[in-house]
Order: structure tokens, then sequence, then C-alpha cells
């Protein structure tokens, strides 16, 4: 039984087979969900809002890799989550690598540090 998935941004609505999941779905009809994992829950780049339609329960890997904040504001990991009813979601925006501080030398490191591998050469 085909089951209606719309993805935002985009407004594309796909008859998808129950129990397909969002990210495979999403694959096969040329919807680009990016999954640095592979699809294997181990990273949140396919993350998605749920908009429309009931929010599953989340799954271990959702609690684990999301967090109770996101979990509880309606996202899921779209790889381990599967269509069974119809429903709308969106896609989570990229992060943004601007908002990531770059530590450099100043706050409490002076000049260079030696790295010992302990690694030797012998010649």
């Amino acid at each position: 039984m085909a089951i209606a998935l719309r993805i935002l941004p985009g407004d594309r609505t796909l008859e998808v087979p129950s129990g397909t999941t969002i990210l495979r779905a999403a694959h096969a009809a040329g919807v680009d969900i990016t999954a640095t994992c592979g699809g294997r829950g181990r990273c949140t780049s396919c993350r998605v809002k749920f908009i429309e339609g009931a929010v599953p329960p989340p799954t271990i890997m959702d609690e684990l890799q999301l967090g109770g904040d996101l979990v509880r504001d309606g996202y899921r990991l779209s790889c381990q989550c599967r269509v069974t009813e119809p429903i709308t979601v969106e896609l989570a925006p990229p992060l943004d690598e601007r908002a990531f501080q770059i530590l450099g030398a100043g706050a409490g490191v002076a000049g260079r540090i030696p790295i010992e591998s302990g690694v030797v050469k012998h010649v």
C-alpha cells in the first residue's frame, strides 16, 4: 500500500510503500538528503522535522544522536524513521560551519606545542 510522504522545502509529494525509510524513499525519488554515515544512524545530517502527521516514537539512535531537545521538537533521523502513515517532513538545514569557533594561539596556548608521537625513525 502506497503512503503519501511530503518533503519540504520544495513541496515534493512521494507515494512510497509502507515501511520504507524516509531517507530511502527520498533518494529513490531523486531528493537529495545528506547521510554522512551512509544511513546507519551514526550522524545527524539526515535529520528531518515532522510538520504534519503523527510523530513516531524515537528510536534509540534518534535519542543518542539528536538528544532530548530535538526529539521533543519533532526531529527524527530520516534513515531510521519508517513511513507508516501520511506525513509531511522538513529537511533540516546543514550545520553552519561559521557557527563553530576555531581555536587558535592565544587562549592559553603560547606558540607551538611539540607533539611526541612515540615513533622513532631509524635510518
